[in-house]
């Protein structure tokens, strides 16, 4: 069950990413369900697609990768 909400999350998030590139949310809950999940690669493409959209966020994604680490 929960396996099929995470997986029309991850296709709204995706949809959103699509249809408004600049819009910067869809990104970091993409990442995080990502993160979630244990797929690193797939959560460190996001952010990466997030700061090729936004050099600012850097920091905050920073932040967000090390306060996964540490839980």
């Amino acid at each position: 069950m929960m396996q099929g909400k995470t997986s029309m999350a991850e296709k709204s998030f995706q949809k959103a990413t699509q249809e408004n590139p600049d819009f910067l949310q869809p990104y970091f809950s993409l990442a995080r369900l990502y993160l979630s999940e244990k797929n690193e690669e797939k959560a460190i493409a996001q952010y990466e697609k997030l700061l090729a959209t936004n050099p600012t966020y850097q920091e905050t994604v920073a932040s967000q990768l090390s306060a996964e680490e540490a839980a």
